[in-house]
Protein backbone atom coordinates (compact mmCIF):
# COMPACT_ATOMS: atom_id res chain seq x y z
CA UNK A 1 0.00 0.00 0.00
CA UNK A 2 2.71 2.23 0.82
CA UNK A 3 4.73 1.83 -2.74
CA UNK A 4 0.72 2.74 -4.27
CA UNK A 5 0.46 5.80 -2.28
CA UNK A 6 3.81 7.23 -2.56
CA UNK A 7 3.76 6.04 -6.52
CA UNK A 8 0.36 7.74 -6.72
CA UNK A 9 1.05 11.31 -5.21
CA UNK A 10 4.97 10.75 -7.03
CA UNK A 11 3.97 10.14 -10.56
CA UNK A 12 0.37 10.95 -11.32
CA UNK A 13 -0.62 13.78 -8.58
CA UNK A 14 2.42 16.22 -8.71
CA UNK A 15 3.09 15.52 -13.29
CA UNK A 16 -0.94 17.06 -12.99
CA UNK A 17 0.09 19.69 -10.83
CA UNK A 18 2.88 20.72 -13.09
CA UNK A 19 0.62 20.79 -16.14
CA UNK A 20 -2.07 22.30 -14.55
CA UNK A 21 0.10 25.07 -13.85
CA UNK A 22 0.63 24.83 -18.10
CA UNK A 23 -2.77 25.03 -18.89
CA UNK A 24 -3.32 27.95 -15.84
CA UNK A 25 -0.80 29.87 -18.53
CA UNK A 26 -2.83 28.78 -21.23
CA UNK A 27 -5.96 30.32 -19.48
CA UNK A 28 -4.12 33.68 -18.98
CA UNK A 29 -3.82 34.07 -22.48
CA UNK A 30 -7.19 33.05 -23.65
CA UNK A 31 -8.70 35.71 -21.15
CA UNK A 32 -6.38 38.29 -21.45
CA UNK A 33 -8.67 41.76 -23.20
CA UNK A 34 -7.51 43.78 -25.07
CA UNK A 35 -5.38 43.42 -28.90
CA UNK A 36 -2.18 44.78 -26.99
CA UNK A 37 -2.62 42.40 -24.17
CA UNK A 38 -3.90 39.66 -25.68
CA UNK A 39 -0.81 39.82 -28.53
CA UNK A 40 1.58 40.05 -25.47
CA UNK A 41 0.24 37.18 -23.96
CA UNK A 42 0.08 34.96 -26.90
CA UNK A 43 4.24 35.92 -27.65
CA UNK A 44 5.07 35.72 -24.28
CA UNK A 45 3.36 32.34 -24.20
CA UNK A 46 5.26 30.73 -27.49
CA UNK A 47 8.54 32.42 -26.09
CA UNK A 48 7.96 30.27 -22.74
CA UNK A 49 8.03 27.15 -25.02
CA UNK A 50 10.76 27.99 -27.29
CA UNK A 51 12.57 28.72 -23.71
CA UNK A 52 11.38 24.89 -22.61
CA UNK A 53 12.99 23.64 -26.30
CA UNK A 54 16.40 25.89 -25.55
CA UNK A 55 16.24 23.97 -22.02
CA UNK A 56 15.69 20.16 -23.28
CA UNK A 57 18.32 20.89 -25.94
CA UNK A 58 20.69 21.84 -23.40
CA UNK A 59 20.10 19.21 -20.71
CA UNK A 60 20.37 16.17 -23.66
CA UNK A 61 23.67 14.60 -21.71
CA UNK A 62 21.58 14.85 -18.62
CA UNK A 63 18.54 12.73 -19.86
CA UNK A 64 17.84 9.27 -18.31
CA UNK A 65 15.80 6.39 -19.48
CA UNK A 66 12.37 7.52 -16.65
CA UNK A 67 11.41 5.17 -14.15
CA UNK A 68 8.29 5.52 -12.86
CA UNK A 69 8.81 3.50 -9.49
CA UNK A 70 7.86 5.21 -6.15
CA UNK A 71 11.54 6.93 -4.55
CA UNK A 72 12.16 7.98 -0.98
CA UNK A 73 12.78 11.58 -0.18
CA UNK A 74 15.57 12.89 2.17
CA UNK A 75 13.10 14.37 4.44
CA UNK A 76 11.38 17.65 3.70
CA UNK A 77 12.87 20.26 1.85
CA UNK A 78 11.79 23.44 3.59
CA UNK A 79 14.06 26.21 2.36
CA UNK A 80 13.12 25.00 -1.57
CA UNK A 81 8.98 24.48 -0.36
CA UNK A 82 9.25 28.09 1.13
CA UNK A 83 11.19 29.73 -1.93
CA UNK A 84 8.50 28.15 -4.42
CA UNK A 85 5.39 29.75 -2.03
CA UNK A 86 6.71 32.54 -1.90
CA UNK A 87 7.73 32.86 -5.84
CA UNK A 88 3.93 31.36 -6.23
CA UNK A 89 2.42 34.48 -4.40
CA UNK A 90 4.46 36.85 -5.66
CA UNK A 91 3.56 36.14 -8.85
CA UNK A 92 -0.40 36.37 -8.46
CA UNK A 93 0.47 39.69 -7.02
CA UNK A 94 2.62 40.78 -10.23
CA UNK A 95 0.23 39.05 -12.30
CA UNK A 96 -2.53 41.42 -11.08
CA UNK A 97 -0.74 44.21 -12.00
CA UNK A 98 0.51 42.90 -15.13
CA UNK A 99 -2.92 41.97 -16.61
CA UNK A 100 -4.16 44.77 -18.04
CA UNK A 101 -1.03 45.60 -19.59
CA UNK A 102 0.85 44.36 -22.28
CA UNK A 103 3.26 43.18 -19.60
CA UNK A 104 1.03 40.07 -18.84
CA UNK A 105 3.18 38.36 -21.64
CA UNK A 106 5.92 38.17 -19.16
CA UNK A 107 3.94 36.18 -17.38
CA UNK A 108 2.93 33.98 -19.41
CA UNK A 109 6.33 33.38 -20.72
CA UNK A 110 7.42 32.16 -17.42
CA UNK A 111 4.54 30.01 -16.28
CA UNK A 112 4.56 28.21 -19.42
CA UNK A 113 8.52 27.91 -19.48
CA UNK A 114 8.69 26.93 -16.28
CA UNK A 115 5.71 24.17 -15.91
CA UNK A 116 7.00 22.41 -19.12
CA UNK A 117 10.86 22.76 -18.04
CA UNK A 118 10.05 21.42 -14.05
CA UNK A 119 7.63 18.27 -15.82
CA UNK A 120 10.54 17.16 -18.82
CA UNK A 121 12.92 17.64 -15.68
CA UNK A 122 11.00 16.11 -12.98
CA UNK A 123 10.48 12.64 -15.72
CA UNK A 124 13.82 12.82 -17.31
CA UNK A 125 16.55 14.08 -15.08
CA UNK A 126 16.30 12.28 -11.54
CA UNK A 127 18.63 14.47 -9.88
CA UNK A 128 16.94 17.35 -9.95
CA UNK A 129 13.09 15.39 -9.20
CA UNK A 130 13.38 16.25 -5.29
CA UNK A 131 14.24 19.83 -5.80
CA UNK A 132 11.53 20.41 -8.88
CA UNK A 133 9.26 17.98 -6.31
CA UNK A 134 9.12 20.84 -3.66
CA UNK A 135 9.98 24.06 -5.89
CA UNK A 136 6.40 23.18 -7.95
CA UNK A 137 4.06 22.12 -5.03
CA UNK A 138 5.62 25.60 -3.22
CA UNK A 139 5.17 27.28 -6.17
CA UNK A 140 1.42 26.18 -6.78
CA UNK A 141 0.62 26.54 -3.20
CA UNK A 142 1.90 29.96 -3.19
CA UNK A 143 -0.24 30.72 -6.08
CA UNK A 144 -3.53 28.74 -4.17
CA UNK A 145 -2.68 30.99 -0.53
CA UNK A 146 -2.64 34.33 -3.01
CA UNK A 147 -6.17 33.16 -4.48
CA UNK A 148 -7.50 31.95 -0.70
CA UNK A 149 -6.86 35.74 0.01
CA UNK A 150 -7.64 37.28 -3.08
CA UNK A 151 -9.66 35.89 -4.89
CA UNK A 152 -10.77 38.80 -6.93
CA UNK A 153 -7.43 38.53 -9.28
CA UNK A 154 -9.06 34.62 -10.55
CA UNK A 155 -12.26 36.41 -10.81
CA UNK A 156 -10.51 39.93 -12.81
CA UNK A 157 -8.85 36.66 -14.80
CA UNK A 158 -11.83 34.61 -15.90
CA UNK A 159 -13.89 37.88 -16.16
CA UNK A 160 -16.05 37.91 -19.40
CA UNK A 161 -16.30 41.68 -18.35
CA UNK A 162 -12.81 42.37 -17.63
CA UNK A 163 -11.51 45.63 -17.45
CA UNK A 164 -9.16 45.58 -19.73
CA UNK A 165 -10.17 47.16 -22.96
CA UNK A 166 -7.84 47.80 -26.40
CA UNK A 167 -6.85 51.46 -26.99
CA UNK A 168 -10.03 53.85 -28.52
CA UNK A 169 -12.25 50.74 -26.97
Amino acid sequence: MEKFVLFFVQWIVLPIIMFVLFLFSIAIVSSTRGEEQRISAHAGFWAGLVIFVIYVTSQVTALQTPRFAPYELEGLWIPQAAIGVLIGFIFMLILKIFLPTRLVGFMTLSLSATSTSALFSYVFISYLRPIVLYWILGLALGILLYIILFPDTIQAIFSEKSSQKSPGG
